[in-house]
């Protein structure tokens, strides 16, 4: 769009970076709540400690999530989707049955995210917490 004065209308890219930035909050929050879950555990973690981590303000949380929840439903969900993607490129490497189940095994533990919480090890532990969560209306 041009204004009168032949200059290009500056609205739509304004609007990209708005976009761009609001989802750079969002990540910024999420990565945050997944350092504080497996330092703290997703129990005993709480908003105030995402925030603190995420160096936001409270108010700006809800924006993005309506509770510990939600966040933590888009961490699992985004592992699922990490933890797949790395097992399928993997076993596309193989050329056989066995050789394509080792290499995507080999993937799922060179992922940074299963590293981080320590691979199949960590399974028992994570089921734990989750377990122990008391989300209202359940």
């Amino acid at each position: 769009m041009r204004r009168a004065t032949g200059e290009e209308d500056a609205r739509p890219i304004a609007a990209t970076q708005r976009a761009e930035r609001k989802e750079a909050r969002r990540e910024q929050l999420v990565k945050s709540a997944a350092s504080v879950f497996m330092q703290q555990g997703v129990a005993a973690a709480s908003v105030d400690d995402i925030v603190r981590a995420a160096g936001v303000a409270k108010g700006t949380f809800y924006l993005y999530f309506r509770g510990k929840k939600e966040i933590f439903d888009e961490l699992v969900i985004d592992l699922n989707h990490r933890v797949r993607q790395a097992m399928t490129e993997g076993a596309a490497q193989g050329s056989t049955r066995v050789e394509k189940e080792q290499l995507g095994f080999a993937a799922f533990f060179r992922d940074p995210v299963v590293a981080a919480v320590g691979g199949l090890g960590m399974l028992p532990i994570a089921a734990r917490a989750v377990r122990g969560l008391r989300w209202p209306g359940r």
